[in-house]
C-alpha cells in the first residue's frame, strides 16, 4: 500500500510523522524511535516553509511561481517516472510554465496525474525505484495543482526513498535536496521580483 508522505494520521487517526508512513505498522518502532529525536511535524524544512510565506507563495498572484517551483523539484527525480500518462501531464506543465496552454489544460493534466499515481502499482523491488515513481506521480499532480510544496515534500521523499528506503526516516537524508529547494525558491522569487 503506497502512502502519501503528507498524511498525519495511521489507520486509528493518531497522529504520525509523514515519514514514517514508509514503515509497514510491525516495522514503525524503529522509525518512531528515530523520529522522536527531531520531532518532524513535515518534512518540509522550516526555512523553505519561511521563505515561501515571506514571498506570500500561497497568494493567488503567485500562481506561476508555485507552477514553476514545483515542476523544478519534480525535474530533479523525473527519471523515477515510468507512467506515460504522468509523463504527458508533466510535459502540459512544462508547457504552462513556458507560457504555453491555459490553467484549464493544467486542471485536467494535474488530474490525470492524480488519478494515474492512485492506480500505480508500485514495487516489489528491493530498490524501492518503483515506490519512489508512485510518489514523484503525486509530486507530478500536485505541482500541476500549484501545491508547490506539497510537491517539493514528494519530491525529497522520492529523492531519498528512490536510493535507499530505510533513510526515508532519516530526517538528515533529506539536507541536500532540501537546501537544493530552498535555493531554487529564492532564485525563482528574484527572477520573478526582475519580471514584475
Amino acid at each position: 500500500m503506497q502512502l502519501s508522505p503528507t498524511e498525519r494520521t495511521d489507520e486509528s487517526g493518531n497522529s504520525v510523522c509523514p515519514v514514517l508512513r514508509a514503515f509497514p505498522p510491525h516495522r514503525r518502532w524503529r522509525a518512531r524511535a528515530a523520529a522522536s529525536r527531531q520531532r518532524c511535524a513535515s518534512v518540509i524544512p522550516a526555512q523553505l516553509q519561511r521563505l515561501a510565506q515571506l514571498a506570500g507563495l500561497d497568494r493567488e498572484s503567485r500562481f506561476d511561481l508555485r507552477i514553476r517551483f514545483g515542476l523544478a523539484c519534480i525535474e530533479r527525480i523525473e527519471h523515477l517516472l515510468s507512467d506515460e500518462q504522468v509523463l504527458a501531464a508533466l510535459a502540459v506543465g512544462k508547457q504552462f510554465a513556458r507560457g504555453a496552454g491555459g490553467r484549464d489544460e493544467l486542471e485536467e493534466a494535474a488530474g490525470r496525474a492524480a488519478a494515474a499515481a492512485r492506480s500505480h502499482a508500485g514495487s516489489n523491488s528491493l530498490d524501492g525505484a518503483g515506490n519512489a515513481a508512485v510518489s514523484t506521480s503525486y509530486g507530478v499532480a500536485a505541482a500541476l495543482a500549484g501545491r508547490a510544496l506539497q510537491a517539493s515534500e514528494y519530491a525529497a521523499y522520492a529523492a531519498v526513498y528512490s536510493y535507499s528506503s530505510h533513510a526515508v526516516t532519516d530526517l538528515d537524508a533529506y539536507r541536500d535536496e532540501h537546501d537544493w529547494q530552498t535555493r531554487k525558491l529564492a532564485e525563482l522569487i528574484d527572477e520573478s521580483a526582475g519580471a514584475e
